[in-house]
């Protein structure tokens, strides 16, 4: 399958020769207020808004949005409210929303989502109960995340769209908020191989980076979330954006869209004797830069870093950027030991795989570990008492005690 790419500017011809034009979004994580800092909660919602601008520039038909849409599972009124207000923006100018909740926005077991509640803005809810709709003569299909444990539900529910989809003619979408194995082996939900292949266009998301795969009859892809939510993914910031999907021909066309109001974020490694050095380094990048946002900065450091140090630099830097996040990293013997600042630059999920790294154990446990904190986390637990609880249950399980490495134990 040839797979094109075209630029902005041929594609915003492509409205007057009658393109089917699908903007396909994920993860936006809206209400997300990223280090406590409210910049990060405008960051989150710029990066939307942009995402609606050009989707209404483009004359997009349909948007869709695979899942994530917010943060938390209750977001507050104030992430409620600017999505609303997208949603009409969107709803004003006859262009429906596509939507499946997401890992993210799932309320507890038995609650209603919170996308559930801006149906009258023309956004249609895919969910477990209601897999399917039609909307412009494009027949869609998917439901809400569903955890690796619910494996043999999710291939269930994926034939039975396959089954309705077999009748339907025209063009058909596939929705869906799971990693795939290949992707993401450590915490997947599905092999790309359990996916049905009679579908035009696969809009994936929960994976924050960009993919593209052909597949089946047509083409599976990733968007990648808006903005960044963790260190990791300073490597893909230039990436940041969403799909424009042209659905007119036998074949579709993926059309990449940038999105431009994403906040910069440098990440660097220093010793703490170097650190003096690196600031002022790292000022003269910022200004040279001439970015409309000030940046986040990341210093990972060796050994400890004195609070005069400390100081210095961030008077150095704090009326360049939005914050200085220094964090300790030393490796010892095979090990890694992070600091607690560390640890909140990466997800949760990575903390604990990291952890259970720590003690020696492989691929299977961290899995395994996954699983449960994920089933927990869709209870009525916090965050923080899942991962407890989760961590208590894999040492219980696997024989691990906290400050014990798998050699000490041999």
């Amino acid at each position: 399958m040839l797979l094109k790419t075209q630029n902005t500017e041929a594609r915003r011809t492509c409205w007057r020769c009658k393109c089917l034009l699908i903007a396909h979004v994920a993860d936006t994580h809206l209400g997300y207020m990223q280090y406590n800092l409210e910049e990060r909660f405008e960051d989150f919602n710029d990066a939307f808004r942009e995402v609606v601008d050009k989707a209404i520039n483009e004359h997009v038909d349909v948007l869709v949005h695979a899942g994530d849409a917010f943060h938390d599972p209750r977001p507050s009124i104030k992430a409620l409210k600017f999505f609303r207000e997208q949603l009409r923006r969107l709803h004003s100018r006859g262009i429906p929303v596509i939507a499946v909740p997401g890992s993210h926005d799932m309320l507890k077991r038995r609650g209603m989502p919170p996308l559930s509640l801006f149906d009258d803005l023309g956004l249609k809810l895919l969910t477990f109960a209601t897999p399917s709709a039609e909307v412009k003569g494009i027949f869609f299909g998917g439901f809400q995340y569903l955890p690796r444990h619910r494996h043999d539900s999710i291939i269930a529910k994926l034939r039975e769209i396959e089954i309705e989809a077999r009748e339907k003619g025209g063009k058909k979408i596939l929705v869906l908020h799971q990693a795939l194995e290949h992707l993401l082996p450590i915490a997947y939900e599905i092999s790309l191989a359990e996916l049905p292949k009679n579908f035009s266009y696969y809009a994936m998301g929960h994976i924050h980076s960009h993919h593209v795969i052909p597949y089946g009859k047509g083409v599976l892809s990733y968007p990648g979330s808006t903005e960044v939510l963790s260190v990791d993914e300073i490597k893909h910031i230039d990436d940041k954006g969403f799909n424009i999907v042209d659905l007119s021909g036998d074949e579709p066309i993926i059309h990449r869209v940038r999105i431009e109001s994403v906040r910069p974020q440098l990440r660097y490694k220093s010793s703490a004797e170097e650190l003096l050095a690196l600031a002022e380094k790292i000022r003269k990048e910022i200004v040279s830069a001439k970015a409309l946002k000030k940046p986040l900065i990341h210093v990972e450091v060796t050994s400890e870093v004195d609070r005069f140090t400390y100081e210095k630099v961030e008077k150095l830097l704090q009326p360049f950027c939005l914050k200085v996040r220094i964090a300790r990293k030393i490796e010892e013997e095979g090990y890694i030991t992070t600091t607690v600042t560390e640890l909140e630059s990466i997800s949760v999920e990575q903390a604990i795989a990291e952890y259970l790294k720590i003690k020696g154990l492989g691929d299977k446990e961290v899995s395994i570990a996954i699983e449960i904190l994920r089933t927990l986390s869709l209870g009525n637990l916090t965050e923080k008492e899942a991962v407890a609880r989760t961590i208590e249950e894999i040492e219980h399980i696997f024989g691990v005690k906290s400050g014990e490495s798998k050699e000490d134990r041999a």
